[in-house]
Formats: structure tokens, sequence, C-alpha cells
């Protein structure tokens, strides 16, 4: 027992360790970066882009003398159309007291057929209810959240908000008007990639709203935009297809740049197979090294009575410290980096403020399995190469 600590003392105080851990956890650190970049990557789209409202809205422009409630009824009509309203009835502003002073709410409409993901409207019909997200900014400007202002809205769940809008005139002055509303359910808007400031709200309520906000303003030479919503982000086109049969050309109201998206994909996939093939390239060469390092010594230690099951337990047990140092110090490293960038990026929101940061355990697996793997195939090649032939001493 003594000769074998004595053994891996000696390997220990070898300085060239720290470069081999430092090598080995720049390779690991890369990996999990790419494979947590091309996760979080698919859970924006899958999540945010998928899932969002507005990249499920075509638009189209009727003509003046066009009959908006009937083409509307039609439009209802077409396969995988969850939703079609003119463009004002998207959704409105209003204002409360209970979280802040001149507090707004940006209430968005829903329907019955409408989808998004971790969110239920099943049986919130009613026009004084809304849905609101966890964690609830009650202002417009979201450009610059204050961690302090952000409000928990699970201590309103189920209770009534008063609310406040204005009734427009055309002499640009305005009255208030007074509703109240019941928070009847809560989402996660970090799940569903959704601003801080939205609630939905049932058409009916929008609806409302807006006609009580113009009711004495004259919009009779404005001419609204018909929004169309799709069931499925996939099944757009066919919609498309459809409004264009009825002689309108539809536009989306939010493009998705799917070229981008494909290009990104790819290229962290193959960035990910690279660094995979670096992995294996750098761990073998490591291995192969250190093994190459020692050969004289080795069979310097053979000569003193070491078996080859001896030695190689030793370099199994060196290679193996050497490797789960640098996946340790990759982990910590990582962990640090993703914590830094979840604090910076949700309470300083920029043009990427609500891409989610999730961390990738299974590039750590396959960092495991690769140092495993690599680790058995060196041994093979320590008995076959290195411990048969004592004839090297003298080299």
């Amino acid at each position: 027992m003594s000769n074998y600590l004595y053994f891996f003392k000696s390997f220990k105080n070898d300085k060239s360790i720290y470069k081999k851990v430092i090598i080995l956890s720049i390779a690991i650190i890369l990996l999990i970066i790419v494979f947590s970049f091309t996760k979080s990557m698919n859970m924006y789209i899958e999540n945010g882009i998928k899932q969002d409202l507005s990249y499920k809205t075509l638009y189209i422009d009727p003509d003046f003398n066009t009959n908006s409630i009937s083409l509307i009824n039609k439009i209802k009509k077409i396969k995988h159309v969850s939703d079609a309203f003119i463009d004002n009835y998207s959704d409105i502003t209003v204002y409360s007291n209970d979280f802040i002073k001149n507090g707004s709410i940006q209430l968005v409409r829903y329907s019955e057929n409408d989808s998004i993901n971790y969110i239920s409207f099943n049986g919130v019909n009613l026009e004084n209810q809304i849905i609101c997200p966890k964690n609830f900014y009650p202002k417009n400007n979201i450009d610059n959240i204050n961690k302090k202002d952000i409000i928990k809205m699970n201590k309103y769940l189920n209770k009534n908000i008063d609310i406040y809008y204005y009734t427009y005139n055309n002499d640009e002055s305005k009255n208030v008007n007074y509703d109240t509303l019941k928070i009847v359910g809560i989402y996660d808007n970090n799940t569903n990639i959704i601003d801080e400031n939205i609630c939905y709200a049932h058409k009916n309520l929008i609806e409302k709203i807006y006609n009580k906000s113009y009711e004495n303003y004259n919009q009779d030479n404005i001419t609204p935009s018909i929004f169309i919503r799709v069931d499925n982000i996939k099944n757009i086109d066919f919609v498309k297809e459809k409004l264009n049969d009825l002689g309108y050309e539809s536009s989306s109201l939010v493009l998705i740049n799917s070229k981008f998206i494909n290009f990104v994909n790819v290229t962290s996939f193959l960035i990910g197979i690279f660094i995979i093939l670096f992995l294996i390239i750098i761990i073998n060469f490591i291995n192969k090294k250190n093994i190459s390092d020692k050969s004289k010594i080795i069979n310097l230690y053979r000569c003193f009575g070491y078996t080859k099951n001896d030695i190689t337990k030793i370099l199994y047990i060196e290679n193996s410290y050497i490797s789960l140092i640098s996946i340790c110090i990759s982990i910590i490293f990582t962990f640090l980096i993703f914590i830094i960038l979840k604090i910076t990026i949700y309470y300083n929101p920029f043009l990427f403020s609500k891409f989610p940061i999730i961390y990738n355990y299974f590039a750590i697996i396959i960092s495991l399995i690769i140092i495993f793997v690599i680790n058995i195939y060196n041994i093979k090649f320590v008995r076959k190469n290195i411990l048969g032939d004592l004839w090297k001493l003298f080299w």
C-alpha cells in the first residue's frame, strides 16, 4: 500500500498535470456552452416563437367599401383559423393604482380557440376575468426593468383589481372610465417567454374597452386591417393560400427568419460535433502523452516488483483524477457563467431579453462517457505497447 501511495505521489507532483487539466477543462466548458446554447435556442423557438400569438397572426388590408363583419365571418370558417378581428381589437392598455400609482396593464386579446403552452383559457370567458404573469411589471416601458418594481402576482390570484381607462374625444379631451377585473389565472412568463406587463383578456373585454374608449371619436375615414390568428405556426402557409383564394394577399404580423434559425441550429450542431471530436482527441492525447512521458519510470518500477495490474490501475486512477478534476472545474465555471447571465439578462433586457438560459447536463454525461471509454481503451494500449518490453528502460 505504501508503494502505491509513493508512486501516486510522484505522479501528483508532476506539474504537467496542471496543464492537462486546463486544456481538458477548456474543451469540456466549450462542449457545455455549445450544447446549452442549442437547447436554449430550441426552447426559445418552441415556447417563444411558435407559441407567441404575434407570430401566429396574419393580417390583410381590405378595401374601404368592404364589409368587415361579413369578411371576418368568412375568414373564421377557414380551417386552422382560431380567431379573426379588426386590428383595433388586438390589445389595449388600461391603468390601475392597485400595484403602483398609474400602473399600466397591457391586455392582450384571446379567444376560446387560441392556444399557448402552459396557459389554460378553459372557463375564463367572462368579460371581467384576466390571466396575468407570475412576475408582473406594471409599466409600459419594459426595456429597463427595475427588480424592485416586479410584482409577485400569486397574492392577487382570485382577487379583484380596480382599473381605469380613457374615452377620447375629437377635441382631444378625454374622460375617465372605471371598471373592476378579477385575476383568475397566473402563468409563468419565463417558461412562456412573454413580456412581464402582458395580461390576457377575453375578446369581449378588449372590444368593450376599445369601443368605450373611442365611442366619441370619429373613425369614419379609417379602414382597419383585419388580423387572422392561426392555431399553429406550421399552418400559416395553408391559411395564406385560403386567404389568397378569397382574393386577399396576407402578410405575417411578425416575420420569422426561418433561414437564420436553421442556420443557427445547423451551425450549433456542427460545432457540437467538432468539439466532441476535439474532446476525444484531447483526452486520448493527454492519456497517451501521460503514459509515454512515464514509460521509462514505469518499466523501472516493474523492476522493483510492480505488476502490470498495479501500474495500469495507478495510470487509470491518475487519468481519471485529471478527467474528474477537469469536469468539476468545468461545471463550477459554467454554472457561474449561467448565473451571471440569468441575473444580467433578466433584469436588463435587450434584443434577446426573453432568450432562455438553460444548462444542458447532457454535455457532462457525454464527457463522462468519452472519458470512461478512452481510459478503458488506453489500459489496453499500456499493456500492449509499454508494459510488455523492459528493453525500453535503456532507451
